[in-house]
């Protein structure tokens, strides 16, 4: 549909964001996708790409939340719509940010609930890897890694202060983790 219509700030259509989250053995990259098409409700189409062959991709749709502060997105498997995904996104009223934290839950193929904390981060011109990576592993960017690995195991909140960028981020893991 038009994108006139969109319920998400200009910023944020046809983006691409790769969304950092620490599991038990590993840090996991995937791209998430904001397009600029809107349905009838003018919420935009969002994908979750997984690029992983035993696993779905995630399509579905993202909004703003009354307050404008998260954006949130529902999105379902590609191939047979029977699994979940739920991500928010703290973005701060107002901002362009170029990260954002949040939370992701989903069920897995065990029939486990998930709940992760996680980081977006804008990809622009620079080409980010995405996948499977060791916590040692140099392709997540050292201050994503110290925050996912410092995070108490059973955090399921972020901060309340809205962290926008790697120098909030790293103010932020100072004060919090190394005090």
């Amino acid at each position: 549909m038009d994108s006139k219509r969109s319920s998400l700030p200009i910023y944020f259509l046809n983006t691409t964001w790769i969304v950092y989250a620490k599991t038990e053995k590993a840090i996991t990259a995937r791209q998430l996708i904001i397009y600029d098409t809107s349905d009838t409700s003018n919420e935009n189409i969002a994908e979750y790409i997984l690029n992983d062959k035993e696993v779905d991709d995630y399509i579905g749709k993202v909004r703003l939340d009354k307050t404008e502060n998260y954006l949130v997105f529902n999105l379902n498997t590609k191939e047979d719509g029977h699994k979940y995904l739920h991500i928010k996104l703290k973005k701060g009223i107002g901002t362009k940010p170029e990260l954002m934290l949040g939370q992701m839950n989903y069920i897995d193929h065990e029939n486990e609930l998930w709940t992760l904390n996680i980081i977006a981060l804008k990809q622009t011109t620079q080409k980010i890897e995405i996948g499977i990576f060791n916590f040692e592993s140099n392709h997540v960017p050292s201050t994503i890694k110290d925050y996912l690995l410092k995070s108490k195991k059973t955090s399921l909140t972020i901060p309340k202060e809205t962290i926008i960028d790697f120098k909030k981020l790293y103010l932020y893991i100072q004060k919090n983790y190394f005090e």
